[in-house]
């Protein structure tokens, strides 16, 4: 360094040579730190149970650049016995509607529950096209208890707890006599199909809006069928249309009223 100090075009060289040096050894640092990193969340990602959360396995955060309404869709899935495969991630999928103490009976229900519904993202972006539903469609009925008291509200109902159950509606034509079949599920383990000898099948061919699904209670579906003429005649419906922007007029049907088809009476969803 003395020999240098006398020398100021050596000086210039000297730190023009090793002024790099500082930023590559960061960079390596760096890129080993990144690397460990990556190694460290694939393991942890081999280790976890799929779809499983703290509590429970109805949300996951098992892969945060998931994108919800594509690869959270697994398609249908049979055991070798033919019991359906539980929709683990249903609840990223599209929601339809909510429905509170629906009975399409006469009697009343000793206790108040909502159902709300979910469509396979593939599914409904067909249905927005065409009206209809394609081979391999999955409609989740997702059940939950209804409270009126808790924390701050005063009036209505809210939902609470886990799911009292949860029913999955399939299309799948080349397995099902009719083209649907039902399945219930009581935890996260793949479910049977519920024989065809019990109403629901009878009461969704008969009452069904759309391929014996109940889109009459799908508010963001029934304009598109209504508009796509897949609406099966006769099937009880009720369309509103606004008159004038924020207003809606309650009439017997036509251009800017609201109104109903005819054979007013929709039966189960189970």
């Amino acid at each position: 360094m003395a020999r240098l100090a006398g020398c100021p075009v050596m000086m210039r060289r000297y730190f023009s040579v090793f002024s790099w040096v500082p930023a590559v050894v960061l960079t390596l640092v760096l890129g080993v730190a990144g690397s460990r990193s990556g190694a460290m969340t694939e393991r942890l990602a081999r280790e976890s149970p799929v779809g499983e959360s703290p509590a429970g396995t109805e949300w996951s955060t098992d892969d945060a650049q998931r994108t919800a309404t594509v690869s959270t869709e697994a398609g249908l899935s049979y055991e070798s016995d033919g019991r359906l495969a539980f929709p683990a991630h249903y609840r990223e999928w599209i929601y339809l509607s909510s429905g509170i103490d629906m009975s399409y009976s006469k009697g009343v229900a000793s206790t108040h529950s909502f159902d709300n519904v979910f469509v396979a993202p593939t599914a409904y972006r067909e249905f927005l096209r065409t009206g209809g539903w394609p081979d391999g469609s999955q409609l989740v009925l997702e059940s939950r208890a209804a409270a009126e008291k808790g924390s701050i509200n005063q009036h209505g109902k809210f939902q609470t707890g886990a799911p009292l159950g949860v029913q999955v509606h399939v299309k799948d034509t080349k397995r099902f006599k009719g083209g649907w079949a039902f399945f219930s599920f009581e935890n996260a383990q793949p479910a049977a199909m519920i024989s065809m000898t019990e109403d629901c099948y009878d009461c969704h061919q008969a009452h069904g809006a759309v391929d014996t699904t109940f889109v009459q209670f799908y508010p963001t579906l029934l304009p598109v069928a209504t508009q796509q003429r897949t609406l099966k005649p006769g099937v009880d419906v009720l369309i509103v249309v606004p008159v004038n922007p924020g207003r809606s007029h309650t009439g017997t049907g036509g251009s800017g009223t609201s109104g109903s088809a005819t054979n007013s009476t929709a039966q189960p969803r189970k």
